[in-house]
Order: C-alpha cells, then sequence, then structure tokens
C-alpha cells in the first residue's frame, strides 16, 4: 500500500540531519502549489523529494543501528506504559509473552497507533481517512500540489509527481473519502 504521499522537503531533511540519497530518491520537484478554496494557487520555492517509502524506511532503520538502537523483528507491541523514567513495553514473539524496558520509544506503527493510543494521543481527536491512486498522468505541473476545500472536510487533496507516476488522492473526515476521491481523480 502507497504509505503516505511519500514526499520529503530538503529542509525537513536538514531538520533531520540527512540528505537525500539515491537509493530512495525517485523525484526532486521545485516546489509545492497550495490550492486554496477560492482557486488561487500559492507556489513555494522549497525542493521536495518524491521517496520510495520502503527504501527510506530501512535507510532510516539502517542509520538508527548504527548510532545504537536495536531492532527487533517478529515482535508485537501488545502494551506500553511509562515506569521509573522508562517505557516498559508487553511484548509478543513466537506466541510468547514478555516485557522490555527501553530509554527512548518510537511510535511508527501506524496511523492507528497502540503506541498513540496507550499513551492518549488520540482522546478527542476525529478521524482523518486518506486514500489514493498512483496514476500514470495527471494535467499538473512539476509541483507538489495541495488543494484545499470544504468539499474535504479536516483535510485536503493532492498530486504529487513521482516521475513515472503521480500519487492522486483525498484526506477528509468525511465518511465518503473512495466516492471523493473518484470525483478528484475525475477532475484532473
Amino acid at each position: 500500500p502507497v504509505q503516505c504521499g511519500e514526499g520529503l522537503t530538503l529542509c525537513e531533511m536538514k531538520r533531520a540531519a540527512f540528505s537525500p540519497a539515491s537509493s530512495w530518491v525517485l523525484h526532486r520537484s521545485p516546489g509545492s502549489a497550495l490550492v486554496v478554496p477560492d482557486g488561487r494557487k500559492i507556489i513555494t520555492g522549497e525542493p521536495v523529494y518524491s521517496i520510495d517509502r520502503a527504501a527510506f524506511d530501512r535507510d532510516l532503520m539502517d542509520m538508527a543501528e548504527r548510532k545504537g538502537a536495536v531492532l527487533k523483528t517478529g515482535h508485537r507491541v501488545i502494551s506500553v506504559a511509562a515506569r521509573d523514567g522508562k517505557w516498559v513495553l508487553g511484548v509478543r514473539s513466537g506466541g510468547m509473552d514478555s516485557s522490555l524496558s527501553v530509554g527512548i520509544l518510537i511510535g511508527a506503527d501506524g496511523p492507528i497507533s497502540l503506541v498513540g493510543r496507550s499513551l492518549g494521543a488520540y482522546k478527542g481527536r476525529r478521524t482523518v481517512v486518506g486514500v489514493g491512486y498512483r496514476v500514470s498522468h495527471a494535467d499538473v505541473e512539476d509541483l507538489y500540489h495541495f488543494f484545499f476545500s470544504s468539499r474535504w472536510p479536516d483535510g485536503y487533496a493532492w498530486i504529487f509527481p513521482r516521475g513515472d507516476s503521480y500519487n492522486i488522492g483525498v484526506a477528509t473526515s468525511s465518511r465518503n473519502a473512495l466516492s471523493l476521491l473518484r470525483e478528484f481523480a475525475g477532475m484532473h
């Protein structure tokens, strides 16, 4: 599945202290176009890199391991608690339950994160669903396009170039996200 819009700005990368790598950069766009509800387009000059998310995640994992992180595969986190300045994780591996104590916890377990839920991150928040297509052509300039409108409550629509294809999608709190995506895709 497509994981997010698969794009990073140069500013975001610099803030995270890494540079674009040929192993995961698919395409470089010269900027973004923000299309506001009245149709005006605001162009930014901040480069955006379309990425291969799986390759990017592998490089990020390798970088973390070089800095001392320990990767645990085949383990599923089933509970999270803070205790004595550490994170205590209930984990399941091979049908057996155990616990791990860690100093730093990164909740990289997806959009409905157990880590986030355990820490109360979703209390009082609306759920926004993102749906998208990967298409071979879109009638737009070589920019990351963000479309803001009341048609997509609590969200936006997008068209992101990836070199040989485009991600086109809608994020919204509406229960009709797929219908809104089909409508948006038909306009472009």
